[in-house]
């Protein structure tokens, strides 16, 4: 009876010694990580999170600069007003992340960073389905802050959507608007434009027309390739030491020689 109950002893020292091991190198980890200076802020974010686990990195431009540090829902958070409705703002998932102050250098203040337009954003770390936060400044006027209807209990970094949410946006309303287009009155039209061609190029205008196009083209090559025997014949009175002299009597329709000797 005595040897269980040391061998229970043993059992539950061993146990707690364990955790106070996992204690001690979380701490050791986190103070490593952020030197004990660590600023929290939170953003919303009205996607999915999948594959953003609380310790993911967050980035400035790809510099480690913290930590996420808790992730969870808005609704579950902040209370909703009674009576209020459930507005999409309650619908949003709630994360919070920790930036190490020393490695942020000077910089202006958050009201006034969020201001010149910086916003967070999820990111993907290659295609191992990890991803991580990605803070960054964008166009303000493109993105503005959203307007939330509860006080933030640390300072709101307003979030943007990812680049796969907006490459999926995209093609959601494309598909959309294909949805809505009559595309057998689309073929209809496509298959009256050709017919209308091939009765144009048979039997039209363009019919009527291509007899004195290929006239006209053939009258210039011939004068082109007068004009190049011309030259060429220039060029060998020239190597034997003479001069010649063309000239093109436009008025009278037809081409005149001088030719003059040197």
């Amino acid at each position: 009876m005595a040897e269980s109950r040391r061998l229970q002893l043993r059992v539950g020292l061993l146990v707690v010694v364990g955790l106070a091991l996992a204690v001690g190198f979380a701490l050791f980890f986190t103070a490593s990580r952020l030197g004990g200076s660590a600023l929290v802020f939170e953003t919303y974010v009205q996607e999915s999170v999948q594959g953003l686990d609380v310790g993911a990195p967050v980035r400035y431009r790809g510099v480690a600069i913290g930590r996420v540090s808790f992730i969870g829902l808005v609704s579950a958070e902040y209370r909703r007003p009674e009576g209020e409705a459930f507005v999409g703002a309650f619908q949003l998932v709630l994360v919070r992340f920790a930036v190490d102050e020393r490695r942020l250098g000077d910089v202006p203040s958050m009201q006034e960073a969020v201001k010149l337009g910086l916003r967070a954003r999820i990111a993907a770390q290659g295609i191992t389905g990890v991803n991580y936060l990605e803070l960054d400044f964008v166009n303000p006027e493109r993105f503005p802050p959203m307007e939330v209807p509860w006080g933030p209990e640390f300072p709101y970094v307003p979030a943007i959507p990812s680049t796969v949410a907006q490459v999926t946006s995209v093609a959601e309303t494309l598909l959309q608007r294909l949805e809505q287009a009559n595309i057998p009155e689309i073929i209809s039209n496509v298959g009256r434009l050709i017919t209308d061609l091939r009765a144009e190029l048979d039997g039209g205008d363009l019919q009527r027309v291509r007899p004195d196009l290929l006239g006209h083209a053939g009258r210039e090559r011939e004068v082109v390739q007068h004009a190049g025997s011309v030259f060429g014949g220039q060029r060998q009175r020239q190597r034997g030491g003479g001069r010649v002299h063309i000239g093109f009597d436009l008025r009278r329709g037809h081409r005149g020689k001088r030719l003059s000797s040197v």
